[in-house]
């Protein structure tokens, strides 16, 4: 299960998309999940805006299209979020990154979050929300096929 923080937001400026040690908001949210025992929380933009996880990359699933938040809205530009995008432009998949705001949790048929050391995780669910993990599996068996084949990303 997985809710917002919305106590403090991150800014956005040129170096929001790199990872840093300013820990504090990170810490802040994983506080916030771990006193109202979820497995995630997302991080707003100073727009109100959903960016990224505690220390995960955002990708919402909608009518088959993938969605996630473009590196101008403040998230991390990271490696799996690349990997992702790339794997599924590759299989056809139709991605835009798009600003999402907390009422596209909501809409979504699926979320999931990925970053280098987890890989890719499904989101159950938020708030009454329930959520399938169709795609995400998907990707994960290509992106898994790519590197037993010996191709680097």
């Amino acid at each position: 299960m997985v809710d917002i923080y919305s106590e403090m937001n991150k800014s956005v400026n040129v170096l929001s998309k790199y990872k840093s040690i300013n820990a504090l908001l990170p810490i802040m949210a994983a506080n916030f999940a771990k006193k109202n025992n979820l497995q995630e929380c997302f991080i707003l933009n100073a727009k109100g805006k959903i960016i990224e996880s505690i220390s995960s990359n955002v990708f919402i699933v909608s009518n088959g299209v993938l969605y996630t938040p473009p590196l101008e809205d403040g998230c991390i530009g990271g490696i799996m979020r690349m990997n992702v995008i790339n794997t599924a432009i590759e299989n056809g998949i139709t991605v835009y990154e798009n600003t999402l705001s907390p009422q596209n949790l909501l809409a979504a048929d699926e979320i999931f979050l990925t970053n280098a050391i987890q890989g890719i995780q499904w989101v159950g669910g938020y708030k009454s929300k329930r959520y399938f993990n169709k795609i995400s599996k998907k990707i994960l068996e290509l992106i898994n096929r790519r590197e037993s084949a010996g191709v680097l990303v």
